[in-house]
């Protein structure tokens, strides 16, 4: 066994946690603070309470929230040149994986000459960027923990993603008080996605003993927290605090591991539809279970044990969570037309990161079959 694991080197979880902002910056010798903020987090009152608490620690504060939901490059390349301009020393990213991911590669491009397109790919930035801490504002994507970006090139209708040891932040920040009011919808759809992270962390070539560990404690926790967090909101807060320490596991589990073929088959439907990314995960994460599960069936017997099912079930029994929670079950409910499979089939071939640590083969065919069963 050869394995090599990285992560944040500090992690602080728990309600009431934002308090602690500011505080981190300081431990990060940060005076002048790039704060990128997602545009729908700006208006919530937890973005007061966050600048209060960079603002009392003596640092000076820019805001950059000038990026869409699935970003661009391009997005991340003009942030990274209003924090030069300010002369950032420590990047903060408020709110989901969109703006983290925009932080993280701000903070890369910062200290780094070139434009985010020149490290589309693996281990490409050549030096370290600027410190990081990340506040997760939603419990799904684990970018908080992660060494990815991922972007759109809508142009090209296809995504990619800066992947450097040099993108872990020095700081996760997740304060479960954050993810309180988040609707029934995006409650579900970045669930799933942090269940899809651990699932197929789970299930990849590349698990090993330590990613295991932490992919099997976020399916449970999930499991049992999702429904109840979609149900009940902020009237369940155990179930908020139990999600968001999932999503973040199933992060843990993603950077140590890998994804496989649900996230290879995701990408298209975003780039190529607008699909957003956690909402496309769920769709086809029950699809893909069910594929894989004829080549692992030991490992899909610990995933339904740890979901309260055997393990033959375990996909029906996240296809039954997604009716519960009302997700759209079918690509023809995302409005996705049936000509668009087949170019869709040979996009997803191309996302060879996760196609190829997938635990069965998949070729054009299979992929193609697979899509017409979500359809």
């Amino acid at each position: 066994m050869s394995l090599v694991f990285e992560g944040p080197r500090r992690v602080i979880f728990g309600p009431g946690s934002l308090d602690h902002l500011g505080r981190e910056v300081r431990n990060l010798h940060g005076e002048r603070v790039f704060l990128v903020v997602d545009p729908v987090v700006a208006k919530k009152d937890f973005y007061l309470a966050a600048l209060e608490s960079i603002n009392k620690a003596g640092a000076v504060v820019a805001v950059f929230s000038d990026f869409h939901p699935e970003p661009a490059p391009e997005e991340a390349d003009a942030g990274a040149r209003l924090a030069r301009q300010k002369g950032s020393q420590v990047v903060v990213g408020l709110g989901g994986g969109s703006a983290m991911d925009v932080a993280k590669a701000v903070a890369g491009l910062t200290m780094n000459n070139g434009k985010a397109r020149d490290y589309l790919g693996v281990e490409l930035l050549p030096r370290p960027g600027l410190p990081k801490i990340m506040v997760p504002t939603t419990a799904g994507t684990g970018s908080e923990v992660t060494w990815t970006a991922v972007f759109t090139m809508s142009a090209e209708r296809r995504k990619g993603g800066i992947n450097s040891p040099f993108l872990y932040p020095e700081t996760a920040l997740l304060d479960p008080n954050l993810t309180a009011d988040l609707p029934p919808d995006v409650t579900a759809y970045t669930g799933l996605d942090a269940l899809a992270h651990a699932v197929e962390a789970f299930c990849a070539k590349r698990s090993n003993p330590i990613s295991d560990m932490y992919a099997l404690k976020a399916i449970g926790l999930i499991g049992r927290a999702l429904p109840r967090a979609v149900a009940e909101g902020a009237k369940a807060p155990q179930a908020r605090e139990e999600m968001l320490m999932g999503a973040f596991l199933a992060g843990k589990a993603l950077a140590g591991a890998g994804v496989g073929a649900c996230h290879g088959l995701a990408y298209p439907l975003g780039a190529f539809h607008g699909v957003g990314h956690g909402l496309a995960n769920a769709v086809l994460l029950p699809h893909v279970m069910q594929f894989n599960s004829e080549a692992l069936p030991e490992k899909f017997a610990q995933i339904g044990q740890t979901l309260g099912v055997e393990g033959d079930r375990a996909a029906q029994h996240v296809a039954r969570m997604l009716e519960e929670m009302k997700v759209p079950a079918s690509l023809s409910a995302l409005g996705i037309p049936k000509a668009a499979l087949s170019e869709m089939a040979e996009a997803a071939l191309q996302v060879k990161l996760c196609m190829d640590n997938n635990p069965r083969p998949m070729a054009q065919e299979e992929v193609f079959k697979l899509y017409k069963g979500a359809f």
